[in-house]
């Protein structure tokens, strides 16, 4: 659009301005905005885990119709999913948990920022003696792309104690938002 007026009034008394091309550019804007959010990505337990010990394995992205991640998506193998880019990120777990009678479950996020060699158990969601839904929230300063990780490592005493999982509803998720740089 060019310059065609810089104040025009209205019949009823509003004045609106126009704004030459490239006047608001994405370097007068805060880092980060340019382009909102630019990545996100959820992903579910598929099947429910009966006495979860360790890592959990088995998680597939979330393929509803009402879904689709922003950006390159988080990539999963073997229970661990790395970052696409750096940036901060707010990583999310919600976890349906059924312990076993008077049993204690759990399951951890775990964040590493050497490619995995080490991992940091940095929120926990649990039950004990009845079914819970719980949720908990970290960030993560992704500063590498190349060596931050995180997984969910879970525990339990009993060998009925669950972790509850269903390839078509979000029971047990994770899911990552970049907020913006790091």
């Amino acid at each position: 659009m060019s310059r065609a007026r810089d104040i025009a009034n209205i019949g009823d008394g509003i004045a609106t301005v126009d704004i030459d091309d490239g006047a608001v550019t994405a370097a007068k804007l805060f880092s980060g905005f340019a382009n909102g959010i630019t990545q996100t990505d959820l992903w579910r337990l598929v099947t429910t885990v009966t006495a979860p010990a360790g890592t959990l394995e088995t998680f597939e992205r979330a393929d509803d119709a009402s879904f689709n991640y922003i950006g390159n998506g988080m990539s999963y193998a073997s229970g661990i999913w790395s970052f696409p880019t750096t940036g901060i990120y707010l990583v999310s777990l919600t976890s349906e948990l059924r312990p076993d009678g008077v049993d204690f479950v759990n399951a951890n996020l775990e964040v590493s920022s050497d490619s995995g060699s080490n991992y940091d158990s940095v929120a926990v969601t649990a039950a004990n003696e009845a079914d819970s839904t719980t949720s908990v929230h970290i960030f993560v300063d992704v500063t590498n792309s190349g060596t931050f990780r995180v997984r969910v490592n879970c525990a339990s005493f009993n060998p009925g104690s669950q972790i509850l999982g269903n390839t078509d509803t979000n029971r047990t998720v994770v899911s990552f938002i970049r907020l913006g740089d790091t």
